[in-house]
């Protein structure tokens, strides 16, 4: 299994958040496309310090999005590096609340995506935000 730990900047309270990087497979080289995945893309959200998870779904991994097949540079990724990303997905209020979830001020949470792997393995990506008090 290939682990990818992203340490997010803090995410205020109440505010949409956007996990983004380059999810690789087992050689830890190649970026990972739609077409390595079998079926659908699992995220649970889990309060760290409990270890509790608070929200769970999947997803298609899709071709141009949420697991790009060629790599991405926009505005916010322009100044990481010139080869780009290969996934981004907002994960809103709205859809937290759909299952009661909340992210609360001053705990943190992992959203961790799983992608099963066309001939078996699991490469796992986890996004981690720290959420500061503010807009609820």
């Amino acid at each position: 299994m290939s682990d990818i730990v992203i340490v997010a900047d803090d995410v205020q309270e109440g505010v949409d958040s956007t996990d983004v990087g380059v999810i690789v497979g087992d050689d830890g080289r190649t970026m990972l496309v739609h077409t390595d995945i079998d079926g659908m893309v699992q995220l649970d959200i889990i309060e760290r310090r409990t270890d509790t998870p608070i929200f769970s779904t999947t997803f298609a991994p899709g071709s141009t999005g949420p697991l790009y097949d060629t790599p991405q540079v926009d505005a916010y990724w322009a100044d990481m590096d010139l080869i780009g990303f290969n996934f981004r997905r907002k994960v809103t209020v709205a859809e937290l609340a759909l299952q009661g979830a909340v992210e609360r001020g001053g705990r943190t949470y992992d959203h961790v995506y799983r992608f099963n792997r066309v001939g078996g393995g699991v490469t796992r990506a986890i996004f981690r935000h720290h959420i500061t008090a503010g807009a609820i």
